[in-house]
């Protein structure tokens, strides 16, 4: 009896221990756990919400035999998320779409070309990927992250107001493709190091301290300007 006793209580551990180790959520079904409406010329779809359970999202990159081509308004916001995969059948990425989840990577794929205001702020991302394709990167885009490393591609023209504002970058390395960089965008960092090209017009406050005012000295000089004593200047 007493050895019956040890048997259902080892069955009912082993039986615990795989039910504590399932995975966070089972495999998403596109069309009841994810919202969605086609775009306006009906080649394809845009996904406005997400009513599936979990912490882990991987997004279809196909609903109904049309491939998913946005991410739409707030469609994933303050969901607790902690990881999302975006297909690279995504194109843009709409405002506040992932804001305010627990993100603490994100990879941006080639196929996106605009990265909309607010579309990751607010969450704990550390490292930050965005692939070639992407032209803009909207206001606020990763406003209030942690993030220590952020890959800008060739492809990027176009940095917005606060995009990478409040985040913990202490180098950045911008692309002589981009040409216009908004106010505040970089502000609110302890970096040490700015490589960028030449010409660009820089917003009010643009990356920390007095950076706006050395570049202008300096003619606009395309080049890796560095902070020594307070004051940035081009590195020798």
């Amino acid at each position: 009896m007493k050895g019956n006793r040890f048997k259902v209580l080892g069955i009912a551990a082993i039986a615990a221990a795989i039910v504590f180790s399932a995975p966070a959520h089972a495999q998403h079904n596109p069309e009841t756990d994810f919202r969605f409406e086609r775009t306006q010329d009906g080649s394809g779809v845009v996904i406005t919400g997400f009513v599936g359970r979990g912490t882990t999202v991987s997004i279809p990159p196909e609903i109904r035999g049309l491939p998913v081509v946005g991410i739409g308004v707030d469609a994933f916001h303050g969901m607790r998320l902690i990881s999302v995969v975006i297909p690279d059948s995504v194109t843009f990425i709409g405002y506040s779409a992932f804001s305010t989840n627990q993100l603490t990577g994100i990879t941006i794929p080639g196929s996106v070309i605009f990265i909309g205001e607010s579309a990751f702020s607010n969450n704990r991302l550390t490292s930050v990927t965005i692939l070639n394709g992407v032209t803009s990167i909207g206001q606020n885009a990763f406003l209030g992250n942690q993030l220590t490393s952020a890959t800008i591609p060739d492809s990027v023209t176009s940095i917005e107001g606060s995009a990478f504002q409040n985040n913990r970058l202490t180098n950045v390395t911008i692309p002589d493709s981009v040409t216009s960089i908004g106010g505040l965008a970089f502000n609110g960092n302890p970096l040490t190091s700015v490589t960028l090209g030449g010409n660009v017009n820089l917003g009010h406050g643009s990356f920390p301290g007095n950076f706006n005012a050395a570049y202008q000295r300096l003619n606009r000089r395309a080049g890796t300007y560095v902070l020594i004593g307070g004051n940035w200047d081009e590195e020798w």
